[in-house]
């Protein structure tokens, strides 16, 4: 059985050390080391933020793989100029070596959650990067989310080399040119984002207009992989697919892993 309090010690930053790498001690995930950048001035709520996320998250990671796995214990790294006497020197962590970080905002993201993965499908990622206004900002949930949940999503990035199941370059409705009824139970309203209005139809293609958005009902009872959306609150949650169903979805997973 799964031990919900995570085990966390606090940690001083050292500049240069060898890291052994995230591992499963029975069902349990540890070594998993989340530093703060030295660039992110001091403030210890983001110490309580980070362990209720991770904790959460947790708890999402071993509902959604059928309580097989879980984070057991983690690591956070402060950077060395943060004073408290709850810390304690760190031996072979560092913030290079970090899977899991904290730092400002990314000009391209904003305090978007996000995962540097570049390599094939079932390639592990780089690193996983948040902000400290993600983690303390509560009004950005509904974006992204609750963090938890957000967390376990870019996990599924970082350790399994999975994909986005959305698309951020081609339409919603794109598939082969062709209108069909979906076999998802996804609920929702189309909006065109342009025109600030409801979508409309081309009487000739039948296709909604080039600005008509997809938005989910955010409270809705039905059953979704985690890679898709994560703000979704009252989805199931999984990362698994009917192998009975007919899928022809043109998003980031299935180009990458060749669904």
């Amino acid at each position: 059985a799964m031990d919900s309090r995570s085990l966390f010690v606090l940690l001083w930053m050292l500049l240069s050390s060898t890291s052994t790498g995230i591992k499963l001690d029975g069902n349990g995930y540890v070594d998993i080391v989340i530093a703060i950048s030295s660039r992110v001035p001091q403030d210890d709520t983001l110490i309580g933020k980070i362990k209720d996320m991770v904790t959460e998250g947790s708890l999402y990671l071993y509902d959604a793989l059928d309580k097989k796995v879980y984070f057991k214990e983690a690591t956070i790294l402060v950077p060395p100029q943060w004073n408290s006497k709850d810390f304690t020197k760190a031996r072979t962590e560092s913030y290079g070596k970090a899977k899991i970080i904290i730092d400002n905002a990314n000009p391209a993201y904003g305090d978007e959650p996000y995962t540097n993965q570049y390599g094939e499908c079932g390639a592990e990622g780089q690193y996983i990067h948040f902000t400290p206004n993600f983690l303390r900002d509560t009004t950005l949930i509904k974006p992204y989310g609750p963090k938890g949940r957000v967390l376990v999503h870019e996990w599924a990035h970082l350790r399994w080399g999975v994909y986005d199941e959305y698309s951020e370059e081609k339409p919603f409705y794109y598939s082969n040119g062709n209108v069909e009824a979906t076999s998802k139970n996804i609920d929702g309203q189309l909006s065109d984002v342009t025109a600030g209005s409801p979508c409309q139809t081309d009487p000739r293609t039948s296709l909604p207009s080039k600005g008509c958005k997809f938005f989910p009902n955010k409270y809705q009872n039905t059953h979704s992989s985690i890679m898709y959306l994560p703000s979704l609150d009252s989805v199931s949650i999984d990362f698994t697919c009917s192998t009975n169903a007919k899928f022809n979805f043109d998003n980031s997973q299935s180009v990458a892993c060749s669904i």
